[in-house]
Formats: structure tokens, sequence, C-alpha cells
């Protein structure tokens, strides 16, 4: 019997409503899982096993939404940067007070990678997450600059006034935490504002 090819699959698959039956389909077999990867939008990560490393995420070129609050590595950073293009709600929002977790997390090297990769950020929330410092989160912001509307710096420790020049520019955003970024000073505080009045004066 022949294989049925990624069209059918693709047809079969969006005919299965029910989320448990979806999930029988992606278990079947490695065809069936990348059928079903393909069509994922939305994806809540509560750790990162070898089969999302492998399979999953490098499917996945239809993702928009992306949520794990667990340890990163900048090598799935670059992963998801290459793989997931059309990215535009990446919460990374971090829930782990373990200090193995913090030393081994991406960081600027792995925000770079996703500001390389994924042009269209919407929402970005990088709260608690150690690594992350002005190089990262200037990229971010201005790969980003004329969609970004959120971004969300709460425990960002190493986050200083650097940024804020960036975030000053981006012509969208509506919504700012920083909330624990302790580095950031008033004359921080008066670049983003500097910023943002150019903009509203064009």
């Amino acid at each position: 019997m022949e294989r049925l090819g990624y069209d059918e699959l693709t047809y079969i698959f969006s005919k299965v409503t029910d989320a448990d039956d979806r999930r029988s389909f992606s278990q079947v077999s490695k065809h069936n899982l990348r059928v079903a990867c393909i069509r994922l939008l939305k994806l809540k990560i509560l750790s990162f096993p070898y089969m999302l490393y492998m399979k999953i995420l490098p499917a996945s070129i239809n993702l928009v939404s992306l949520e794990c609050g667990t340890h990163i590595s900048n090598t799935y950073m670059e992963l998801l940067a290459q793989s997931c293009s059309n990215l535009k709600y990446l919460k990374l929002s971090s829930d782990s007070e373990d200090l193995f977790h913090t030393r081994f997390d991406f960081d600027d090297d792995g925000l770079c990678a996703i500001a390389n990769g994924c042009t269209h950020l919407c929402e970005v929330d990088l709260s608690w997450r150690l690594g992350v410092g002005d190089v990262g989160v200037v990229a971010i912001v201005r790969s980003s600059r004329n969609t970004l509307t959120s971004l969300n710096l709460c425990g960002c420790v190493n986050v200083t006034n650097e940024s804020l020049k960036a975030i000053g520019e981006s012509s969208c955003l509506k919504s700012l935490n920083l909330q624990g970024c302790h580095l950031i000073t008033d004359w921080g505080l008066e670049y983003y504002l500097a910023g943002q009045q150019d903009h509203s004066d064009k």
C-alpha cells in the first residue's frame, strides 16, 4: 500500500477537531508528527526534551506564539530563530529560581539569534531572565521596531540605560515593564521619553 503524502495527511488532520484525537494522530508516526507540527500556531513548553529539539521545532514553520518558563540554552534559541520566522508572541518569563538553570540559560547571544530570525515580534516577555543584557534587548527592539507593542523586562538586572535609548526609538511600543531593572537611572528614562517624543512630533 502506498504511503499517504503530506497533502493527504494535512487534509485529514484539518478535519480532526478533538484535541485528544489530534494528539493521537501525531503519535502514530514521525510523518504524522511533522504534519501536525506544520499546522501548529501556539506552543507552551514545560521542558526541552530531545524530541522537541530534533522534531517539533524544525517542523513548526507556522508557529506564531511560544511560551516557555524553563531553562533554554542559546542552542535552542538559535534553532527557534531558524525554524520559526513567523513568531510574533515570545513569552519567556522565567519560573525557575534554580541557580543551575540560571547559569546555563540563554543570554544576549540567544536573543540576537531571535532578533535576526524573527523580525515581526509583537509581544516579548523576558522577565527574570538573568542572562539578558543590553546587547540582546537592543537587537530585539531594533529588529521589530515597527511591530513591537509590548516588552516585559521585569527582573532583568543587567539591563541599563543603553537599552532605553533603543526602546525609545520603537514606534509602536505601548507597554513596557522595567520593574527590578536597578541599573536604569533617570538618564535612561529621559532617553526613552525623548525618543517617544520624537515619534509623536512626526
